[in-house]
C-alpha cells in the first residue's frame, strides 16, 4: 500500500510523459514548452508533499507572475511496484520520468494542492527566470546516475529538494567574505602552526650542517687526524651514526640557545604578514575566482576552488618569507655572543663544553657562524626571483651562496681563535678542509634538497589548506544575504 501510494499519488496514474531534452542545452521539445509560456518570471517556489498513508511524493510548484503554475515531478518512467521494490537492493535501471505540466490559472491546482502538506515556501527576488527550474531538471537528465529513479535514492525528494537549492544557489550567489575578516579567524591557527613549523626549520638545520658533517668525514677519511685532539678522534673514529648523535646534542645546544625562540617569533611574523597578502590578492581579486565558484552548487566544495588561486599566490611568495624567516631568526646572534654567554648555559650544556674543550668550542663556533653567514647570503641570492622557478631551483640557488658564504665565515672563525688553539697541525687540518668543500656541500645539497623541497611542499600545502578552510567556515557565517523562506521540518503524512 506504501508503494503503491508513493507511485501512484497526485496525477500519478496518468501516462507518463517526461520532460525530452536534447544533447546540448537549449535543444529539445522541453525548451520549446518553455518558450511558450506568456510569463517566465516566477514569485514563488513550493514543494508540496502528499498526504495519506506510506511513502510520501514530493512535488515542485513554480508560481509564475500572471497567475500560472508550473508543476514539476519525479516518478519512475515505468511505474512497476514489484519491480521497483526488487531495485531497493540492486542498482537501479529505470529510467525517471521528470514531468512539467503548465496550469495557466492557480484554480486548475486548488482541489489538488488541497490534498498536500507544504514542505518549503521559497519566496523568490523580482524577475528570476523559471528557466533555473529547467537547468536544474537539464543536468540531472544529463547526469548518468541521477536520471535513474531510485526508490531510496534518486526520487521525488532527491528531484524536489536539488531544484530548490540549485535555485536557491543562483538568486543568491556566494558572497566571499573580506580578506580582514577571515585573518580574524585564520590567527587562531597561527600559534600551531608557528610552533610546528619552527621545529621543521630547526630539524631541517640541524640535518644539514650534520649532513655537512657526515659528507666531511666520508671525503677527508683519516686526513684530519693530526688536527684532532685525543677526544676528537676518539668521536671522530665512531660509527657514523653515534657521531652524528653526539654531534647532534653540542649543535642542538647552540641552534636552540637563542635560536629557536628568535626563529619562533620570525616564523609567526612571516605568517601574520603574507597569510593577509594570500588573501588580499584571491579576494580583492574576485574575477579570478568567481568562475570556480559559480560552478560549485555545495558550501563545502568551495574548499577545492579556492585552493588552486591561493596556492599560486603563496607560490611567489614562499620563498621570500622562508628566507627572510631564517635570515632575520639568525642575524641577532653575533659571533662574540657565544663566548660570552657560556658560562650562562644550562649546568649539563656546559658539562659538555668542559668535556670536550676548546677544540669543540672552535667547531661549534664554525658551525654556527657558518649558519649566520650562509642564511642572509641565501636571502640575499633568492630575494624576489622565486616566480617561475620550482623549489629544486629555488634551494640550489640560495644553498649554493649560503655555501660560498659559510665558507668565508668557517675561514674567519678560524682566523681568530688561530691563536688561542695554538696548534699548527690543527691549522693544516682545516686547509685540508677548505680544500674539500666545494664537494662536500655539492654532496649535502643533493641529500638536503629533496627534505627541504618537501618541507617547503608540505608547509604551503598545510597553510594554503587551511586559510581556503576559513573562507569557506566565514562564508557558511556570513548574514549579509537572507532566503525568504518557510520550512516545516515535521510534515505530518496523516490525513486530517
Amino acid at each position: 500500500m506504501s508503494l503503491i501510494n508513493s507511485l501512484d499519488s497526485i496525477s500519478g496514474k496518468a501516462t507518463r510523459k517526461p520532460m525530452v531534452f536534447g544533447d546540448k542545452w537549449g535543444e529539445g521539445e522541453i525548451f520549446a514548452e518553455y518558450h511558450k509560456l506568456k510569463d517566465k518570471t516566477m514569485n514563488k517556489l513550493e514543494i508540496r508533499i502528499t498526504r495519506g498513508f506510506g511513502v510520501p511524493h514530493r512535488f515542485v510548484l513554480a508560481y509564475m507572475r500572471d497567475g500560472s503554475i508550473c508543476r514539476f515531478d519525479r516518478r519512475p518512467f515505468d511505474a512497476n511496484a514489484v519491480t521497483l521494490a526488487a531495485e531497493t537492493t540492486a542498482s537501479p535501471k529505470r529510467r525517471a520520468a521528470d514531468e512539467f505540466k503548465y496550469h495557466p490559472s492557480s484554480a486548475d491546482l486548488l482541489q489538488s494542492v488541497a490534498l498536500t502538506r507544504l514542505e518549503v515556501e521559497l519566496h523568490l527576488p523580482p524577475m528570476t527566470d523559471v528557466i533555473l527550474v529547467f537547468s536544474a531538471c537539464f543536468s540531472l537528465d544529463k547526469d548518468p546516475e541521477a536520471r535513474r529513479y531510485a526508490l531510496l535514492e534518486y526520487n521525488c525528494y532527491f528531484f524536489s529538494w536539488t531544484i530548490v537549492m540549485i535555485v536557491v544557489r543562483h538568486i543568491l550567489p556566494f558572497e566571499l567574505p573580506t580578506a580582514t575578516t577571515v585573518e580574524s579567524r585564520s590567527r587562531i591557527r597561527l600559534a600551531d602552526a608557528t610552533k610546528s613549523l619552527t621545529t621543521k626549520i630547526v630539524d631541517a638545520l640541524l640535518n644539514l650542517v650534520l649532513d655537512t658533517i657526515t659528507s666531511f668525514r666520508q671525503e677527508t677519511g683519516t686526513k684530519l687526524y693530526p688536527g684532532l685532539s685525543k677526544r676528537e678522534m676518539a668521536v671522530w673514529g665512531l660509527p657514523v651514526p653515534v657521531v652524528r648523535t653526539l654531534m647532534s646534542q653540542c649543535l642542538k645546544v647552540r641552534l636552540h640557545f637563542g635560536l629557536e625562540k628568535e626563529l619562533q617569533n620570525r616564523v609567526q611574523a612571516q605568517l601574520e604578514q603574507y597569510t593577509p597578502e594570500i588573501l588580499n590578492h584571491v579576494l580583492q581579486n574576485q574575477t579570478k575566482v568567481d568562475a570556480d565558484v559559480k560552478s560549485r552548487l555545495w558550501l563545502f566544495d568551495l574548499s577545492t576552488a579556492f585552493t588552486p588561486h591561493f596556492k599560486s599566490k603563496a607560490l611567489e611568495i614562499i620563498w621570500d618569507g622562508i628566507l627572510d624567516t631564517l635570515a632575520q631568526g639568525h642575524a641577532d646572534m653575533k659571533p662574540e655572543v657565544f663566548d660570552l654567554n657560556i658560562n650562562q648555559l644550562p649546568t649539563l650544556h656546559r658539562l659538555k663544553y668542559r668535556l670536550f674543550g676548546k677544540n669543540v668550542i672552535q667547531f661549534s663556533q664554525i658551525w654556527n657562524e657558518a649558519l649566520q653567514a650562509a642564511l642572509p647570503a641565501a636571502r640575499n641570492a633568492g630575494r624576489g626571483i622565486s616566480q617561475g622557478k620550482s623549489h629544486g631551483d629555488m634551494f640550489k640557488l640560495a644553498f649554493d651562496a649560503g655555501s660560498a658564504a659559510a665558507l668565508e665565515a668557517a675561514k674567519d672563525v678560524v682566523a681568530r681563535t688561530k691563536d688561542s688553539i695554538n696548534n699548527p697541525k690543527r691549522d693544516k687540518m682545516w686547509e685540508t678542509v677548505w680544500s674539500v668543500w666545494k664537494d662536500v656541500w655539492e654532496t649535502t645539497r643533493s641529500n638536503a634538497q629533496k627534505e627541504v623541497v618537501t618541507l617547503i611542499e608540505n608547509t604551503l600545502e598545510e597553510i594554503v589548506g587551511w586559510v581556503a578552510q576559513d573562507v569557506v567556515a566565514e562564508l557558511g557565517n556570513s548574514q549579509a544575504q537572507r532566503i525568504n523562506a518557510t520550512i516545516q521540518y515535521d510534515v505530518s503524512f496523516m490525513p486530517t
